[in-house]
């Protein structure tokens, strides 16, 4: 009962705690906050040396492969690799093996970290799990005391008060005595405990910002030396130019001569990237209905026609038949989903198994892209020619669309009498018309009831039937 009496308590008003007690209790806070970024930040510093020296040597590793002689198979064939010379391989090879020994200096001293700097801070942390308790307890000292006060004064206002309320107040009142000496005594305590704890935390931090830099150090020391040292029995240059577009100048001039030649390989310049990359962004995607009958046309010709008569039979089509048009670079033609299918529809029955289709010849091709004449074989002729003689019919009406289509109504699952100035507040079984609204059911949407608009939350209503 007192513990439900507590919970209750601390959503009440809270009287001010003692200014010492008051600060002693937020240096308490921030002490615990500051050990647990510490030790977070050191154990995400040390991983991320950890992940630093795992991948050079993978790098190193993979370098050393790439420079290792191409052994192919016993097939004879025109290209001869040119092998790596043997300096590179010995430079190679010695750079591999100085960032093993590196890696396993370093690692050593990254388990330093966690001897010299995450295990003291975790020690420490733990040392303030007894005052975090000691701290709860004092709380619940002041809940009490804070509740008998309250039954203290409201016993006290009344001014005709019977003997059972006389019984009630003296009771009340050495409750309060009681919980004003166990609160004082807790703050007391609190006064004594927390000082030393909070100048002994505090003074930890010097000996791990310490520890840090003396470690950070020693891993770049290691690897300047190792570095250094290389470059010095390689004759590479240890110290960059003073000018930057000195450096950016003899990247370019050594990177651009491999960039060009890649680039000019077979795959990359015939692939489907580089293709699309070409054509202009309003010429690579066709309309749907377009392609659809482009792919109905296709599927019908036959490709065992010899070349000589395709180019005869197709162009006396060409003359007779009507094309669809050339479709612009600059005005796209989109012809209407009717005409299309009416088209599609009347030249099927024509396009029988036994007809023969043409493929034409590249020289009378538009391009892909520009071109939307379909290949069509000589038997459709009359059908086409009857087809361009007859009036288009024209499209169907479209169904006529009542004026609260777009209206959505939901109807009121619970009671709402809204939160804050805006809501829309309504009962249940209310209908509301919803004026704007989101895909989840978890936001707030926008509606009217009886001519008022608000918000209102979505999940307290239902889609109206």
């Amino acid at each position: 009962m007192q513990s439900v009496q507590r919970q209750f308590g601390r959503f009440m008003k809270r009287s001010a705690d003692e200014s010492q007690v008051a600060l002693l209790l937020s240096d308490f806070d921030q002490i615990d906050k500051l050990l647990d970024k510490i030790v977070d930040s050191t154990r995400a510093w040390r991983d991320a040396w950890s992940s630093l020296l795992t991948h050079q040597d993978r790098l190193f590793t993979e370098f050393e492969g790439l420079y290792a002689p191409i052994i192919g198979s016993s097939e004879a064939t025109s290209h001869t690799p040119v092998p790596t010379p043997e300096a590179t391989l010995a430079r190679t090879s010695k750079i591999r093996v100085e960032y093993e020994d590196l890696k396993k200096d370093l690692l050593e001293q990254l388990n330093g970290i966690d001897e010299r700097m995450i295990d003291p801070a975790s020690q420490a942390k733990e040392l303030l799990t007894p005052l975090k308790k000691t701290i709860k307890k004092r709380q619940d000292k002041k809940l009490d005391y804070e509740r008998h006060t309250g039954r203290v004064d409201s016993y006290s206002k009344r001014t005709k008060r019977t003997d059972r309320e006389n019984a009630s107040l003296a009771k009340a009142e050495d409750d309060l005595t009681r919980s004003t000496e166990e609160y004082h005594a807790a703050d007391e305590h609190l006064r004594k405990c927390l000082p030393p704890l909070i100048a002994a935390v505090f003074s930890l931090l010097p000996r791990l910002l310490s520890a840090q830099i003396e470690i950070q150090n020693n891993l770049l020391a290691n690897y300047y030396t190792v570095i250094y040292g290389y470059c010095e029995e390689e004759q590479f240059p240890a110290n960059p130019p003073q000018d930057l577009e000195d450096t950016v100048t003899e990247w370019e001039q050594a990177c651009n001569p491999v960039q060009e030649q890649i680039e000019s390989f077979g795959c990359i310049v015939n692939g489907k990237t580089a293709r699309s990359n070409s054509q202009p962004s309003n010429e690579r995607r066709p309309s749907n209905t377009l392609t659809a009958l482009n792919n109905r046309f296709r599927s019908n010709q036959n490709v065992s026609t010899q070349q000589s008569q395709s180019d005869t039979k197709l162009g006396a089509a060409n003359d007779n038949v009507p094309s669809l048009g050339i479709r612009s670079k600059s005005t796209p033609y989109a012809p209407s989903a009717h005409s299309v299918q009416s088209l599609y529809k009347d030249t099927a029955p024509a396009l029988s198994s036994s007809s023969v289709a043409e493929t034409p010849t590249s020289s009378q091709q538009v391009s892909q892209s520009d071109s939307l004449t379909p290949s069509i074989p000589l038997s459709t002729k009359p059908s086409l020619s009857a087809i361009a003689g007859q009036k288009k019919r024209p499209p169907p009406p479209p169904k006529p669309r009542s004026a609260s289509s777009n209206v959505t109504f939901v109807t009121a699952l619970y009671d709402f009498g809204g939160q804050s100035a805006g809501d829309l507040a309504f009962q249940e079984g209310d209908r509301i018309r919803v004026v704007k609204r989101t895909e989840s059911t978890d936001d707030w949407w926008d509606g009217e009831l009886h001519g008022v608009k608000g918000s209102f939350p979505a999940n307290y209503v239902e889609l109206a039937e």
